[in-house]
C-alpha cells in the first residue's frame, strides 16, 4: 500500500467517525463508562424534580431507516418503566418529549440509556416485547382484551390491507365472527398472525388502527 493511499485510508476513518451517533442509536441517550453522549435525543435537560425534556434528533433513525417519533418514545418508554419507575411521557410537538417519573435520577437515566425505542404507531405495530436490548420478539402471551379494543385472528395480510376474523371484542361497533379489514402500510404481518387494537372510525368498509392506542401482535 502506497503512503498516499494509507493517509487517504486514515482521513477516511477520521471522517466516518465524526459521524452522528444518533444516526444508528437505538436509545434516547448513550451511557458509556460513566459518560453520557446523545443517542435518539440530540439534547436533554432537567425540567425539576422528576422530570426531564428530550429533543428527539431530526436525523435519527430506527430499523430500516424509520424516523423516531414522540409517539414511539412515549410507547416504548411507558411499557417498558412504567411500573418501576411510574414513568409517563407527554408528547410537546414533533420532536420534543417531557418524561416524569419517580425514583432516584441517576438510576432513571441508566435505565433510559438502556431502553430501546421501537417503531410503532399506524404502520408499525408496537410490538409487546420480552427481549434484552438485542434484539425484539413478542411475547407468548397475549393481554386481556380491554373496552374499546378488539382481537383478530389474520386470514389473509396484502401490502396495504390486513383482512381477519374477529374473535374477542369489547368494542360496540364491531361484533365476534366478523370479517373485518384495517388499511396499513407494514409488511410485519403474517397470516395466522392474531392482533389487538382499536378500530378508529370506520371509512371505505375498513376499520384504521388507531394508532394513539396500545397495538399488540403475535405471530402464528
Amino acid at each position: 500500500m502506497s503512503r498516499f493511499t494509507k493517509i487517504a485510508v486514515v482521513v477516511f476513518a477520521v471522517a466516518f467517525s465524526g459521524v452522528s451517533f444518533a444516526k444508528s442509536a437505538r436509545t434516547l441517550i448513550v451511557i458509556k463508562d460513566g459518560e453520557t453522549s446523545a443517542g435518539l435525543a440530540s439534547s436533554w435537560k432537567k425540567v425539576e424534580e422528576g422530570k426531564f425534556e428530550f429533543v428527539l434528533d431530526p436525523k435519527a433513525k430506527l430499523k430500516k431507516g424509520v424516523s423516531v417519533t414522540p409517539q414511539m418514545v412515549k410507547t416504548s418508554l411507558e411499557k417498558k418503566l412504567g411500573n418501576s419507575f411510574g414513568v409517563t411521557v407527554t408528547a410537546e410537538g414533533t420532536s420534543k418529549v417531557v418524561v416524569t417519573y419517580t425514583g432516584a435520577e441517576a438510576q432513571f437515566l441508566a435505565k433510559v440509556g438502556r431502553t430501546r425505542i421501537r417503531p410503532g404507531g399506524g404502520t408499525e405495530i408496537a410490538m409487546e416485547s420480552s427481549a434484552s436490548d438485542a434484539g425484539m420478539r413478542a411475547n407468548s402471551k397475549m393481554p386481556n382484551v380491554k373496552d374499546g379494543e378488539i382481537k383478530v385472528t389474520l386470514t389473509k395480510v396484502k401490502k396495504s390491507t390486513l383482512r381477519g376474523l374477529v374473535v374477542e371484542t369489547k368494542n360496540s361497533n364491531v361484533k365476534a365472527g366478523k370479517i373485518v379489514l384495517a388499511p396499513v402500510q407494514d409488511k410485519k404481518w403474517v397470516k395466522g398472525g392474531t392482533l389487538i387494537f382499536t378500530p378508529g372510525a370506520k371509512s371505505d368498509s375498513k376499520w384504521p388502527i388507531d394508532d394513539s392506542k396500545e397495538v399488540y401482535y403475535k405471530a402464528p
